[in-house]
């Protein structure tokens, strides 16, 4: 039987547009993922009962790390697919408030238990929120939200 700890987690992140292979974000605190399911309610007039369906499935998840300084830093990954360089050279004229879209990207949420078989779930989502925190006697800290687009790519969480 084997435990898994926050110490063995970690997210794997690159542009959903690339071809290269995601890239580990480094001194991460914690990850968390949540899936959800609306139902549609098929109630009709005179019932007694309420009757539903499935609607659809959607998920969403956060992510902490510590911000740290380096040629790729984990902030940096996050950021340059939240907010894509401008596409405008100067704040005049009629393109002002026209930039590049976010990206999407493709995250692996992994658990690893220090052997060779670590579960993961792959998925293609947009980055929704980003923040920094600095506080007096800490560690600056970055949080990100994110929400998925399609079904999970891979699922062996359990």
């Amino acid at each position: 039987m084997a435990y898994y700890s926050g110490k063995h987690g970690n997210i794997f992140i690159k542009s959903a547009s690339d071809s290269g292979s995601a890239q580990a974000v480094g001194s991460l605190r914690n990850w968390s993922l949540s899936q959800q399911m609306a139902v549609l309610d098929t109630t009709t007039l005179g019932a007694t009962d309420r009757t539903i369906i499935a609607g659809p499935r959607s998920y969403t998840g956060s992510a902490s790390m510590l911000y740290y300084s380096d040629s790729k830093s984990n902030v940096e990954l996050m950021v340059e697919n939240t907010f894509p360089a401008s596409s405008q050279s100067n704040n005049n004229g009629d393109t002002f408030g026209h930039n590049n879209e976010a990206n999407q990207v493709f995250l692996r949420l992994r658990l690893g238990d220090g052997g060779s078989s670590p579960k993961d779930i792959e998925c293609y989502c947009y980055i929704t929120s980003f923040s920094v925190s600095c506080t007096v006697g800490e560690v600056v800290t970055a949080e990100i939200s994110f929400e998925g687009t399609g079904l999970p790519t891979k699922y062996d969480m359990f």
